[in-house]
């Protein structure tokens, strides 16, 4: 309902069937996967589950096909490729205000759950759902990267760039650890602030009173706000993971995490595909100080959004400082989380 709420506009009705009928294609995966598990297991209690998966000396094969339907469901929600189809045409169909919320809070509660399904119920059988991750972190860091370079609008841009962080976070489940599980909660709290951040420049991205969203809107935006074009580059230098911003803490975090865990390829692919997604963010930058103004946008009139960009603008700026600060209250998540019986 949200995403099309803007009733007159094509592409955001388009948008609700869109995600209407993935949201409801997923809703029958999950469904279907829970119960194979609950055919097997005579329970869906995570407790009884653990206990069943503790006494096997083999896992049965359906009870593995119930899994993968189950993270068929969730990697829909979270946009991991090759589930992502839906995410470019809603984030560029919704109103900005509905992307903003999309690309925020429905992550951080889809990645609760599938640490919390993988780690304790399913804890027992890493090898396999290891790999599964393993595919899906690739194929969402490669499509990620490489879908973001042809665009031409910032919010399907925007899209991509969650695919590709989406790809990064996986990575640090894969290895099922309390460190894993910390440097997640890292890279989501940085995450959260990047997107806001652009979104609320987004938001505030008219002409004429009227939305614009394409990326050579940008074009020249130093010449005439350049307050917000430095908040917006700071901000973009960190989705690209530029030291010493707090995307690339997050991403250091999660890279250290997956070379203890001797997964060399896997990094080598997240490095690679980090300097690709660079490219892009970059070209954003460079078109706000370097290209020609075409039509100018009209000036953030509104003080608290002025306010907002600088702060996050500002946090993205000034991590380096104190990340012990994070690393504390993200290992407190993770205990707690672990504790959740």
């Amino acid at each position: 309902i949200l995403v099309s709420f803007s009733r007159d506009d094509f592409t955001s009705s388009e948008a609700g069937v869109k995600y209407f009928i993935i949201g409801s294609l997923s809703t029958c995966i999950f469904l279907f996967g829970t119960s194979l598990v609950y055919g097997l297991v005579g329970s869906t209690s995570f407790n009884e589950i653990s206990v069943f998966m503790s006494e096997l000396y083999s896992t049965p094969t359906m009870l593995i096909v119930g899994l993968i339907f189950i993270l068929v469901s969730l990697s829909l929600k979270i946009s991991a490729a090759p589930f992502h189809m839906w995410t470019p045409d809603v984030y560029q169909g919704a109103p900005s205000i509905i992307t903003t919320l999309l690309s925020t809070l429905p992550k951080i509660a889809a990645f609760a759950v599938l640490i919390r399904l993988l780690v304790y119920p399913f804890g027992e059988i890493i090898v396999d759902w290891g790999k599964i991750l393993i595919i899906l972190s690739i194929s969402s860091m490669l499509i990620g990267s490489l879908g973001a370079l042809r665009q031409t609008d910032l919010k399907r841009l925007m899209a991509y760039s969650t695919i590709n962080h989406i790809g990064f976070i996986l990575m640090g489940l894969i290895p099922g650890s309390e460190d894993g599980i910390t440097s997640i909660c890292i890279y989501l709290i940085f995450y959260i602030t990047m997107n806001l951040g652009i979104f609320l420049f987004i938001l505030n991205m008219q002409r004429d009173q009227i939305s614009v969203t394409s990326i050579k809107d940008l074009s020249g935006l130093y010449r005439t706000q350049p307050l917000t074009a430095g908040c917006v580059s700071i901000i973009l230098f960190s989705m690209a993971g530029i030291p010493p911003m707090a995307g690339f803490i997050g991403k250091l975090i999660i890279l250290n995490i997956v070379i203890d865990n001797n997964l060399f390829f896997l990094a080598i692919i997240a490095v690679l595909t980090s300097v690709i997604a660079a490219f892009y963010y970059i070209r954003l930058i460079k078109s706000i100080f370097f290209d020609d103004p075409v039509d100018e946008l009209d000036n953030i009139s509104n003080d608290h959004s002025k306010y907002m960009l600088c702060g996050f603008a500002f946090f993205n700026l000034t991590v380096v400082f104190y990340p012990q600060f994070f690393l504390n209250m993200c290992a407190s998540i993770t205990l707690s989380l672990f504790a959740v019986k």
